[in-house]
C-alpha cells in the first residue's frame, strides 16, 4: 500500500505544509509503507495530480486530502471509479463538514489515519462531477460564490462571508425551480434554498439533512420555499440544528423527501455549490451511487 498526502497550502488559517510534512515523516519512521507528499499549486491541481497517479501507478493506494471540504472534493473527484483506491482526510481546513458525520474519529492524526479501517460511502453524481457530502442551491450557494469572489480582494474570510450575506439579503432572494425526484414531482415554484444531501452537515455545521446516512443509498432532498426576510431569520436556528424536520410550524415552509435520482431545472442558469465548490448550471441531474467510495476511518 502506498500513501499519498495531498496538502492544500492555503487551507485553514495558516500554511501547515511544513509541520504536517514533518508529522508524516515521523509517522512512517514507526510504520512500514511508502508515502509521497504533494503540495497543490492552484484550484484543480489536486484532482489532476490524483487522477494522474491513479492512472499511472499500479497497486493499492490511499490518497489523503489534507485540507478542508474543497480539498476533499478535488481528491475524491480524482479517484472515484478507480479500483483499489481509498480516500482519507487530514482535517487541517477551515471547514470539514463531511467529517461531522463521524464525530467519534480523530481526523487530525496522521498516525491514526494510516492505521485506520475502510468504510464504503455513497457518492452523489452531479452532472459530470461527484459529491461526497452535500449539493446546495439558492441563497447559500449564491452567498458562497460571492464570498469566494470577495476573498480574492479581502484577506479576512469572515469579512468576505459577512459581505456576501449582506449582499444576498438585500437583493432578490428567491428563484423559481422545478425539482423531480425518482420521476415524481417534488417541487415547482419559488424557493429560497435547497439541499440534496448524502451527509447531514454543510455550511460550517448546518444540519440540513438530520436523517442522512452516508451509506444507505438515498439522498435527502430539502427545499425551503420563498419567504420574507423576517420569517427566514426567525426560523434559521431550526434549520441549523436540524429540528425543522419535526417542527409543525414549518411544514408549509420546508419540503422534505428522500430519493435516488433528482432533476433540477430553471429558466436561467443558477448557482450550484458542490461540497463548497461553485458551478453555474441551468439543469442538474443528481444520482446517488451506493457504496462507491472506500473511505478511511482513523484508528480509535
Amino acid at each position: 500500500m502506498k500513501h499519498y498526502f495531498v496538502i492544500n497550502p492555503i487551507a485553514g488559517k495558516a500554511n501547515q505544509t511544513e509541520s504536517l510534512s514533518q508529522e508524516i515523516k515521523q509517522a512512517f519512521e514507526k510504520y512500514s509503507g511508502q508515502y509521497e507528499i504533494y503540495v497543490s499549486q492552484a484550484p484543480g491541481d489536486a484532482e489532476r495530480y490524483v487522477r494522474e497517479k491513479v492512472s499511472t501507478e499500479p497497486g493499492e493506494k490511499t490518497f489523503y486530502a489534507c485540507g478542508g471540504d474543497g480539498t476533499t472534493f478535488e481528491v475524491a473527484n480524482g479517484l472515484i471509479g478507480a479500483p483499489n483506491v481509498h480516500l482519507g482526510v487530514i482535517a487541517i481546513g477551515s471547514c470539514n463538514d463531511l467529517l461531522k458525520n463521524f464525530p467519534e474519529f480523530d481526523f487530525l492524526s496522521v498516525e491514526r489515519a494510516i492505521n485506520g479501517s475502510h468504510k464504503m460511502l455513497d457518492v452523489l453524481k452531479v452532472n459530470d462531477r461527484y459529491s461526497v457530502n452535500v449539493i446546495n442551491i439558492g441563497f447559500d450557494a449564491r452567498t458562497n460564490a460571492d464570498c469566494c469572489n470577495y476573498k480574492k480582494r479581502i484577506k479576512k474570510i469572515k469579512t468576505a462571508y459577512n459581505l456576501a450575506i449582506v449582499k444576498n439579503l438585500i437583493t432578490k432572494m428567491s428563484r423559481k425551480i422545478i425539482v423531480t425526484g425518482d420521476g415524481k414531482p417534488f417541487f415547482d415554484g419559488k424557493m429560497l434554498l435547497a439541499t440534496f444531501a448524502n451527509g447531514a452537515f454543510y455550511g460550517g455545521g448546518y444540519k440540513c439533512a438530520p436523517n442522512a446516512l452516508v451509506d444507505d443509498g438515498l439522498m435527502e432532498m430539502t427545499v425551503v420555499r420563498a419567504v420574507s426576510r423576517f420569517k427566514f431569520i426567525s426560523f434559521i436556528k431550526y434549520y441549523k440544528d436540524g429540528s425543522y424536520i419535526n417542527n409543525p410550524k414549518l411544514t408549509d415552509v420546508i419540503a422534505y423527501r428522500r430519493a435516488q435520482k433528482v432533476v433540477i431545472e430553471a429558466e436561467k442558469p443558477f448557482e450550484v455549490c458542490i461540497d463548497g465548490e461553485n458551478y453555474l448550471w441551468q439543469r442538474v441531474e443528481i444520482e446517488i451511487l451506493n457504496k462507491q467510495l472506500s473511505f478511511v476511518l482513523p484508528r480509535i
